[in-house]
């Protein structure tokens, strides 16, 4: 039985999100190159974030580079606090990729499968 999670969690359009650790393959400051980075937002169907304070997340087996909004942080999420989303809320949701919930202390982090919605 697994206890817990292992994610990253980052911010976009004013909310946290949290991907699965074994999805990033590493993190950087700057893009390899400025048409590198894939915009998380534009990836989730969000207007564009706030470009001051942004980190750049290497995704899945090709390395994609994807920029998310700080704060970016490794966290486990405890197994008793993730929740599918309810049937009523992923029939009307339209942010792209959301899998579930972690109902945390310091609030919602929506759970991200980025690997799935990769161009």
């Amino acid at each position: 039985m697994v206890d817990a999670i292992d994610a990253v969690s980052f911010a976009a359009g004013g909310h946290r999100f949290a991907v699965e650790a074994r999805q990033v393959r590493g993190m950087q400051a700057q893009a390899p190159s400025v048409a590198a980075a894939l915009s998380v937002e534009a990836l989730l169907g969000l207007p564009p974030g706030d470009s001051t304070r942004r980190k750049h997340l290497l995704i899945g087996g090709r390395g994609e580079c994807v920029e998310v909004g700080e704060p970016v942080e490794f966290e486990a999420l405890p197994a008793s606090n993730l929740f599918p989303l309810p049937a009523a809320v992923a029939s009307r949701l339209s942010l792209r990729g959301i899998k579930g919930l972690a109902m945390m202390p310091s609030g919602v982090i929506l759970i991200v499968d980025l690997e799935a919605i990769l161009p």
